[in-house]
């Protein structure tokens, strides 16, 4: 039987293995050191005057050039939440716009799936020996959660 006239599924298990460098720009390199330091840094457009989080080199809101960096709170309020099922069971994402920030932070989120809303305040819970990677902060929680954070939750 020909594979195109089956109504079978075709799955593929594999692993690709796929290794890259990556080379950070000015704003990159300063918000990823701070997360070392268990702090947030975001930058500010010069043109629309936006605090845009992680800190980068334009405004993705008008394109215009980014100046000054910007110390952002480690708390802030979820935007929006997906759940991700995977083998190991489901894990959750979030857009968090952090206190003192304009846009909205992609990140890991542990909150029990009944809590998820728009509106729900939330933490950074650090890696207790943060590196200068976005996994210096394991997830956000509900501010109280055990271990919520160890930064000063005020940015």
């Amino acid at each position: 039987m020909a594979l195109v006239d089956s109504d079978e599924r075709l799955v593929f298990h594999q692993r690709i293995r796929l290794p890259y460098r990556y080379t950070t720009g000015d704003q990159t390199k300063a918000f990823l050191l701070a997360l070392a330091e268990r702090r947030i840094l975001g930058s500010r457009c010069e043109e629309c005057r936006l605090t845009l989080v992680p800190a980068r080199p334009f405004c993705p809101i008008c394109a215009g050039r980014t100046g000054a960096l910007v110390e952002v709170s480690d708390a802030g309020t979820l935007e929006r939440a997906t759940v991700r099922i995977r083998d190991e069971g489901p894990v959750t994402f979030g857009l968090i716009r952090l206190d003192g920030a304009d846009t909205a932070f992609l990140h890991r989120l542990e909150v029990a799936p009944e809590r998820l809303r728009s509106g729900l305040r939330v933490v950074a819970r650090w890696d207790p020996d943060p590196a200068p990677e976005i996994t210096a902060i394991s997830c956000f929680v509900e501010p109280g959660a055990s271990e919520a954070s160890t930064g000063d939750g005020g940015g």
